[in-house]
């Protein structure tokens, strides 16, 4: 990961706060830069199915080798969540409980509507027959993907629930995945990932089961093929590059500082696509910030591919209007008065 840096001179160098936001979105690719290629993905997998999937895991995932069969079995579920760590399965069912919790409370109820004419309109919520998860894999396991795309799914009363996520180079699927999807009760779980898990999910296949919705994050090809099977299957939306943008006052300690990095580290390691934004009134912090940031990514390979820029402005009501033209997914405050 680069450490850029745009000095308060640059940053007026672009003019107002927009063309410093415009900069720093061009730094992340867009997803025209990958639309022909998930067509002809999306594509193949329609046409070929199970051939199209297991040469696609091939070449993209299992790195050469032939992949496992494609549906995870039941008792490999099992097993992974027999060696987890007590603690962490205690932690994952307070975390299912507040989830489906906060889900349930979503669910909303039957609201009658009486017309002038005499018409009496119900508006309902009723449930799809069937919803997919796509749960992101390689640089590292997200456990809580699981959680907010199932449990939700099963609060709002879709029983047919299946987990999807691409194998590693060995052929497989890492045990907490698996471990947390026996835990909140999936039955099938493929290991399948990218465009074609998407185009798998949405059209079916020999071994894949046609799914209602797709929901969960993923990498540009994975938000592309969603895109484009929007209206093959409903999705939960199109999501743009993982983002966050810290700022941090100019008396901020330096445990905050350092919280600051692992957060940015943290977005990072979303991998390419990503942005991670320091912003700060005091060049001391942002050289702390930096110093921070290179010993961490040290460490930690898994973030060479994202984009780091750290920007120095005048005050903070600058570097607020620079957060809000940038608009990021993900805003952290350290040190900062509102």
């Amino acid at each position: 990961m680069e450490i850029q840096r745009l000095s308060a001179a640059q940053v007026d160098g672009f003019g107002n706060a927009e063309g410093v936001a415009r900069h720093l979105r061009r730094m992340v690719r867009s997803s025209e830069s990958v639309t022909e290629e998930v067509s002809r993905i999306v594509a193949d997998v329609r046409e070929r199915g199970d051939v199209a999937l297991v040469e696609y895991t091939r070449t993209l995932d299992t790195a050469g080798k032939d992949p496992r069969p494609l549906l995870v079995p039941g008792e490999a579920l099992e097993e992974a969540l027999k060696k987890l760590d007590l603690d962490l399965v205690a932690g994952m069912q307070v975390a299912i409980a507040n989830v489906a919790e906060v889900a349930q409370a979503a669910i909303g109820q039957d609201v009658a509507v009486d017309l002038a004419q005499g018409q009496r309109i119900v508006v309902r919520e009723l449930p799809v027959g069937s919803a997919a998860v796509y749960v992101p894999g390689g640089r590292a396991p997200y456990p809580s993907t699981v959680i907010m795309g199932v449990v939700t799914a099963r609060a709002a009363g879709v029983v047919d629930v299946c987990v999807c996520s691409p194998a590693n180079a060995t052929g497989k699927i890492d045990p907490l995945i698996l471990g947390v999807c026996r835990l909140v009760g999936v039955e099938r779980v493929y290991r399948i990932g990218g465009a074609q898990a998407i185009a798998a999910l949405a059209y079916g296949s020999e071994s894949v089961k046609r799914a209602d919705v797709i929901v969960g994050p993923g990498n540009l090809y994975v938000q592309e093929a969603k895109r484009q099977l929007s209206a093959v299957v409903g999705i939960d939306g199109f999501a743009g590059p993982s983002d966050l943008t810290v700022m941090l006052g100019g008396a901020v300690t330096t445990r905050e500082v350092e919280v600051a990095a692992l957060d940015m580290l943290a977005q990072a390691e979303h991998g390419e696509g990503s942005i991670v934004i320091g912003i700060s009134p005091s060049l001391k912090v942002l050289e702390k910030l930096s110093k921070a940031l290179e010993r961490l990514v040290a460490k930690f390979p898994s973030v060479m591919d994202s984009a780091c820029v750290l920007i120095h402005a005048a005050d903070a009501p600058r570097g607020f209007e620079l957060a809000t033209a940038f608009a990021p997914e993900n805003m952290h405050l350290f040190g900062v008065e509102l």
